[in-house]
């Protein structure tokens, strides 16, 4: 019986798990690991130094609290045609923020503008983008959706106990990232961070 299966079996086994053409194992190509963006337009996550540098220090009540979402400040890129919102954690230090986003569209107040042209993450990520050349930075989403209107999601998410170490970084149990692509395939928003615990 075990010969009949393995005869049977063994050219479909070996015919699916290496590419003769390439002489590669399907199995080593696997998707590379997620590697998080802690870094936008030169601050970086949990970091109030880097803030600083970058918007200057924000006093504790200049940032909205409306409780819809975490306490936050807004602010414009050189030429007003990109927002670049800070989140901050209730109980992380102060102008320490644990979210950073982008976006085109808003209404809402604005503390100030930056002088700053394009608001780039620290993997090259910036409003504009297809969702491929967003995918070849960060590998596959673990999650994709599409609306109604034909605009998308994708969002990456690392709770892995290996990651302990970063994840502590904020004293957070889940990094996310989460890109929104318009219908005609431009990134129009993303959101990357640490959740609050």
């Amino acid at each position: 019986m075990q010969a009949m299966f393995l005869r049977f079996f063994a050219p479909i086994l070996c015919s699916s798990l290496l590419c003769p053409a390439q002489g590669q194992d399907l199995l080593s190509a696997a998707e590379p690991p997620f590697i998080p963006d802690s870094v936008l337009a030169g601050i970086h996550l949990c970091d109030a130094a880097s803030a600083v540098v970058v918007i200057g220090a924000v006093p504790p009540d200049s940032l909205i609290d409306d409780r819809k979402d975490m306490p936050r400040v807004y602010f414009f890129n050189a030429d007003s045609t990109e927002i670049l919102t800070a989140y901050f954690h209730y109980g992380d230090g102060q102008g320490a923020y644990s979210e950073l986003r982008v976006t085109t569209a808003f209404s809402g107040p604005i503390r100030s503008g930056l002088p700053i042209k394009r608001f780039v993450s620290g993997r090259g990520i910036a409003l504009g983008m297809s969702e491929k050349e967003v995918r070849k930075i960060f590998g596959e989403p673990g999650h994709w959706g599409q609306r109604a209107d034909n605009s998308v999601d994708l969002t990456y998410s690392m709770r892995d106990p290996s990651a302990l170490g970063y994840l502590q970084r904020c004293n957070s149990p889940v990094y996310y990232a989460r890109f929104s692509f318009s219908d005609e395939d431009r990134l129009i928003g993303y959101r990357f961070g640490f959740e609050y615990p």
